[in-house]
């Protein structure tokens, strides 16, 4: 087994062992490319520091388990050399960590404008309009509410008005009418737009189970809620899930609406999204491409008489290729695909509504790539001012926006700054976290290694002090 295997694998308690074969692959490296080096690791210094950062590339994930105390070899232990590569390094841990990090829960933002319009389009329109006697006008009537309420950015009257409509529909056709599984769909996008991942898985598995058994796994109106789940599901995480409900509901959409249909477009665009996930990133761009096409023709984002909702997956789309164009080092085309979309949105919900947090994200992000941090910081600082004038200051948006910032100014050298954006953070994860989760303990560890950036080594200690407690 590769040591690089190994890294994955291990534990604490196996770091000098690590370490020491870290130390013996480097040299062993280097002595391939220079067969004049000899063996002593003395000898070598002077050389292993050269080549330092090249080959401390492919062992980026220890600095990620253990800090870059850990990652520097016993063997270069020179002070000065030692902080400047030290703080390069951590630069580095923040730049990979972030950005792999931050592409699940941005998802949030782009896939939260499918279901702006939700019941005139994407649920409803597989099966038609509903008649005034399908549903009571007082579950309409609170449906609507919760529409517009999204519509002007007020998620709280959203969930409010979404909750009244099931459960006025709960009352008046039954917990398994198809009619109250509308509502129930609704709500559970209210609470992903919100970040309230685990409220919106629950109801989004409610209502599959709903739709499944009343109107068979094959169904059109299945398959949309099928691909509102796993939006859910990508956002927490969980790629297999995800893809493999996705996959499920494209099949059925392109039997039944055919594959460049705008309902078979917009379940293949967040398919696209998850692609992208995984590194796939030609069968993306391949499938946003179409999905755009489809969606421009069918929902003209210029056309007033087209409801926003629909309209809004043309900007998201553009936003999900500009991701795939990031991750292939094609700046320029994402940046025009970001500017474009950016200008739709704002003509059409505003520069101050809740999705435009996801383009400016992405905006960070590939600002970030190109090494362009002060911009990248400003873009991210946006995206937590909308964030929090918006849905307020106590979610995991928020908590995750904090970090983003954070790093793009341990970046910068800011460490000042780093440190009371982080201090917000974990006070914010300690609000809406239980004590074990894998986010808050990701937050105070790299809270501690700016603290340790700044030579405050008591205060980090500390700190991880209670990533031990928490545990």
């Amino acid at each position: 087994m590769s040591c690089f295997a190994i890294l994955h694998q291990s534990k604490p308690n196996q770091k000098s062992q690590l370490k020491w074969e870290r130390q013996f692959r480097w040299t062993n490296e280097l002595r391939s490319q220079n067969p004049k080096v000899g063996d002593n690791m003395n000898t070598n210094k002077e050389a292993l520091r050269k080549h330092y950062r090249i080959l401390a590339d492919e062992d980026i994930e220890w600095l990620a388990n253990y800090g870059p105390d850990d990652l520097i070899p016993e063997a270069l232990d020179v002070p000065k050399e030692e902080d400047e590569l030290r703080e390069g390094l951590c630069a580095r841990h923040y730049s990979r960590r972030t950005e792999r990090n931050s592409c699940s829960w941005v998802k949030r933002f782009s896939i939260t404008t499918i279901f702006i319009g939700f019941l005139g389009v994407l649920f409803i329109g597989c099966s038609g309009k509903l008649s005034d006697g399908d549903i009571a006008d007082s579950v309409e009537k609170h449906q609507q509410a919760s529409a517009q309420a999204v519509e002007r950015s007020d998620f709280d009257a959203a969930e409010a008005e979404a909750r009244l409509a099931l459960e006025e529909a709960e009352r008046r056709f039954g917990s398994e009418d198809q009619r109250t599984n509308t509502s129930l769909i609704w709500l559970a996008s209210v609470y992903q737009a919100k970040g309230l991942t685990e409220e919106a898985k629950r109801a989004g598995e409610r209502a599959l189970g709903i739709s499944e058994k009343t109107l068979g796994p094959d169904h059109l109106e299945t398959a949309a809620t099928m691909s509102m789940l796993a939006s859910i599901y990508l956002t927490a995480g969980d790629i297999a899930k995800a893809e493999s409900l996705l996959r499920r509901s494209v099949a059925v959409k392109e039997k039944g609406f055919g594959p460049d249909h705008p309902y078979t477009a917009v379940s293949s665009s967040t398919l696209a999204d998850l692609l992208s996930e995984k590194g796939e990133y030609a069968e993306a761009e391949r499938l946003n491409k179409r999905s755009l096409a489809a969606v421009e023709k069918a929902w003209p984002p210029a056309d007033p008489s087209v409801p926003i909702g629909p309209r809004l997956n043309t900007p998201k789309i553009m936003e999900g290729l500009a991701k795939v164009y990031v991750a292939q080092h094609r700046f320029n085309e994402a940046e025009d695909l970001l500017a474009r979309a950016a200008r739709l949105r704002i003509s059409m919900v505003g520069a101050e509504h809740l999705s435009m947090v996801g383009n400016q994200v992405i905006l960070g992000d590939l600002y970030k790539a190109r090494g362009r941090n002060a911009d990248a910081e400003k873009a991210y600082r946006e995206a937590l001012r909308i964030e929090e004038k918006t849905i307020g200051s106590e979610n995991e948006i928020v908590s995750n926006l904090l970090a983003l910032v954070a790093d793009s100014c341990v970046m910068q050298g800011k460490h000042d700054a780093a440190v009371d954006l982080y201090s917000r953070c974990v006070a914010t994860d300690e609000k809406i976290f239980a004590p074990g989760h894998p986010q808050r303990t990701e937050h105070l560890q790299r809270y501690a290694n700016v603290l340790k950036l700044m030579g405050r080594t008591d205060e980090a200690a500390q700190v991880e002090q209670r990533v031990q407690e928490i545990h």
